[in-house]
């Protein structure tokens, strides 16, 4: 599962940054073989768009609980998606302040 997570998380970016949006939740959700679907989120403090940002957000949310192998024993995941929602325009967020003042 984790071997996807860049990939996902690249595409919901790049899909982000067309549409000139940010978002602060970040979703994953699981189907497994035997139907059942998990659906966990996380909404984050401040928007993200960028790839990395959001495949850290993701791997926090597949817990080692999703990883153990009595929890996943007879299910194979048919199914990993990634969405992104709490959208706002990407250019309407303030610009961060300076840490220690401009160069």
């Amino acid at each position: 599962m984790r071997a996807r997570l860049p990939a996902l998380a690249a595409q919901v970016a790049a899909r982000l940054e067309r549409a000139g949006l940010v978002g602060r939740t970040v979703t994953l959700k699981l189907k497994f073989s035997d139907r059942r679907t998990l659906t966990r989120q996380q909404t984050l403090p401040r928007p993200l768009r960028q790839a990395a940002e959001l495949e850290q957000a993701v791997a926090h949310l597949l817990s080692a609980e999703l990883l153990a192998p009595e929890f996943r024993a007879g299910r194979g995941v048919r199914l990993t998606g990634v969405t992104v929602s709490s959208l706002s325009p990407a250019d309407e967020l303030p610009a961060q302040p300076w840490l220690f003042g401009p160069e």
